[in-house]
């Protein structure tokens, strides 16, 4: 299933369960609501922000600018990729995923490209890093919601919990920077 349809078998057993318990009322579905209202308005906020920023920069030519710039830096390209990626981990641990792609791509792409970079393994590679920006303590905006979700662990458990994930990904990252075929061998059929 899709995200999207998980959440909605997630709310429709919810809504079963507060009707089981009869704890289901007028009031409870309104606050609910609002709940639901406020969060997706603050996403929306979010990815309308991020819309604008990204079109204010193709419009003024930053995006070529920054592409140039980073052809002239002394550095080896793979230097100015691993820059790119710590920025998308450290962004990962307050933003959503969505905000940092729409701030961060406009900008990084042309940069990639201008590099000899193949996109699509670059992105490829900012997925990965993207989602271990979420779990990286002490931010990471999932060890709150592990938190939430299992209130009787201390934060040092969870912190420690995803420690071995975080290794994993940060293999998987090097083995798609090493071999570039990883990434692109599925893209490619």
């Amino acid at each position: 299933a899709t995200p999207e349809e998980s959440a909605a078998c997630g709310a429709i057993a919810t809504l079963a369960v507060a009707a089981a318990k009869r704890s289901l009322n007028l009031l409870v579905i309104r606050k609910t609501m609002f709940g639901t209202l406020r969060i997706t308005g603050i996403i929306f906020l979010i990815m309308a922000g991020a819309k604008g920023f990204s079109q204010v920069l193709a419009f003024t030519g930053a995006t070529e600018a920054m592409a140039e710039g980073v052809l002239k830096l002394p550095v080896h390209p793979l230097v100015i990729m691993a820059i790119m990626q710590a920025v998308m981990i450290f962004l990962g641990c307050f933003m959503d995923t969505m905000a940092i792609i729409l701030i961060t791509m406009p900008t990084f792409i042309p940069a990639i490209v201008a590099l000899g970079f193949d996109p699509i393994w670059f992105g490829a590679i900012a997925v990965v890093n993207l989602e271990l920006g979420m779990i990286t303590p002490p931010f990471g905006i999932v060890l709150y919601a592990m938190k939430a979700v299992a209130p009787d662990y201390a934060m040092s458990d969870i912190i420690k919990s995803v420690l071995p994930f975080m290794g994993l990904q940060i293999v998987a990252i090097g083995l798609c920077i090493l071999f570039p075929s990883i990434a692109l061998w599925l893209p490619g059929k």
